[in-house]
Order: C-alpha cells, then sequence, then structure tokens
C-alpha cells in the first residue's frame, strides 16, 4: 500500500496543498510562539479570482505540455492546482516567508527590472538622427580586411618537400596553372573573402605574415602546421568604413540598444529617488 500511494503523490494536487499547508501553519506557529516581538502579520485580502484570462492561459499552457488541447478533467485539475498554490503564496507572503529568501529577493528583482525595462518607450530614429550617430565613429563600422588567394600546397611529410616545394614556386612564376598541382589539401585551392585572424586560426602565425603586405598576383612560399603552401593573393579588401547605407541596420540597432540602455538607466535614476539608502 506504502508503494502504491508514493506513486500518486506527483499526481494529486490537493494532496500537495494538504502537505506544505500543514507545514506552513506549523512554521507559522512557532513563530507565533516567539511571543509579542514576532513580525505582526500582513492583512490578506482573502479572494481568489478565477477568470476567463486565467483559464486561457491555464489551457495554452497545458496544451503547450500535453501536445493536445485539455480534457475538462485536466483543466479542473489545473485550475485547482492553481488556486492551491495561489493560497500558499498569499499566506506564505503575508507570514513575510519572503523577507529574506534570497531565491525569492532575486525573482522579484528580475521581474521588476524588466517592468522597468519594457516601461522604457522609444520613438523610431529618423534617416538624420541615424547618419549623425553613424558619423560620430566611422571606425566602429569598419569591416575587417579581406582577400582571395589561390593556393598550391605540398605535404610536410614528403622527405623532398622543400625542393618540390621550390620547383613548383619557379613553375608557378613562370605562369603555369596551379591547377592538378601539388598535393591534396582539406581546405581546398582557392580561398576567398577571408580575414586576417581567421587565417592565422587555422593555418598559424607564420601562413600569414606578411599577407597582407605580398603583392596582387605575386606567388610566394609560406609555411603552416600543415607543410609548405605556394599562396597567390588574388584580391585585397581594405578596412575603410562602409558606405552608411551598407550599414544601416547594424547603425540603427547600436543606436537602439545605446539610448535603450540610457532611458532605463534614467528610469532607475527616478525610481531611486522614491527610497532613501540608509549606512552607504
Amino acid at each position: 500500500m506504502a508503494e502504491a500511494g508514493s506513486g500518486r503523490w506527483p499526481r494529486e494536487p490537493l494532496l500537495h496543498f494538504l502537505v506544505l499547508g500543514a507545514g506552513l501553519f506549523a512554521v507559522d506557529a512557532a513563530l507565533r510562539s516567539e511571543g509579542p516581538e514576532a513580525e505582526p502579520e500582513t492583512e490578506l485580502v482573502r479572494e481568489v479570482v478565477v477568470d476567463r484570462a486565467l483559464r486561457d492561459e491555464l489551457r495554452e499552457r497545458l496544451t503547450t505540455r500535453l501536445g493536445h488541447p485539455p480534457s475538462a478533467d485536466e483543466l479542473a485539475a489545473a485550475q485547482d492546482d492553481w488556486v492551491h498554490t495561489e493560497v500558499l503564496y498569499r499566506e506564505g507572503l503575508a507570514r513575510g516567508f519572503d523577507a529574506n529568501d534570497p531565491a525569492v529577493r532575486e525573482r522579484v528583482a528580475s521581474r521588476m527590472g524588466r517592468v522597468v525595462r519594457e516601461s522604457v518607450a522609444l520613438p523610431e530614429p529618423n534617416d538624420a538622427e541615424l547618419r549623425t550617430y553613424f558619423g560620430r565613429d566611422p571606425g566602429r563600422w569598419a569591416r575587417d580586411a579581406r582577400m582571395d588567394f589561390t593556393q598550391v600546397f605540398v605535404a610536410a611529410d614528403d622527405p623532398a618537400a622543400e625542393p618540390r616545394a621550390g620547383a613548383l614556386l619557379d613553375e608557378l612564376r613562370a605562369g603555369a596553372n596551379p591547377a592538378g598541382l601539388g598535393d591534396p589539401f582539406s581546405g581546398g585551392r582557392r580561398y576567398r573573402q577571408r580575414r586576417l585572424d581567421d587565417l592565422e586560426a587555422a593555418f598559424g602565425a607564420g601562413f600569414v605574415e606578411g599577407l597582407d603586405e605580398q603583392p596582387i598576383g605575386s606567388w610566394a612560399l609560406r609555411r603552416s602546421r600543415a607543410g609548405l603552401h605556394l599562396v597567390r593573393v588574388d584580391e585585397r579588401r581594405g578596412t575603410a568604413a562602409p558606405d552608411f547605407d551598407a550599414v544601416r541596420d547594424d547603425v540603427a540597432r547600436a543606436w537602439r540598444e545605446e539610448h535603450e540602455a540610457a532611458a532605463v538607466q534614467e528610469a532607475m535614476a527616478g525610481l531611486m529617488e522614491r527610497w532613501t539608502v540608509v549606512g552607504r
């Protein structure tokens, strides 16, 4: 019988309520036994409203959890569970159980912070405002230098790697077609729109050293962790700030984030004016 009863525990909201309620009132009795110095109760509004909006919300939650609309019994059980939880919550607040609970404190503060953030309403910036914001620091919107290059790979485990790479380099500089030359390489032969930082992470510092100064169209021998690379720089794009229209969405996003942060800070300052902080 004990096993059958323990198996039903998670599915009996009323049993939850009775057990938790018993514990709640036991704690309350202990607090009252401390005498006249105990904290007074907060007056309770002993009315729990179960309206259509709540029932709709419970139905939506159950549908999401169950994968289908709840039956009348399932909805009624969820409603009873919500009412029991609400009663316990209010009784606990009235007895001050939340006063020194860090978890409750953090959760309430977090929710109030969300309310403050959501109360901030900013108008959409116009084009002139965004252009002014963009112009204050054009370098902020600069795109990283990128380059296109072609490579011919020579595996380092080949004892004759160095002389073979040197011979291939002479052929390439003389105008040989790189297609079909060298050894297979997992990264391929042609690279496009690559940042120097990414290339350094992939191939090592030795590979990218001086790569940003190598003349366009020229071939050079470069070393990586994998072996030897004969590299021709095909195109290089600088770090000049892009046209405003090309980054307008990024500018607008940054403008909103900055102005929202300032507005939230101002709202928080206004809220703090209503409080006195002692001991700071």
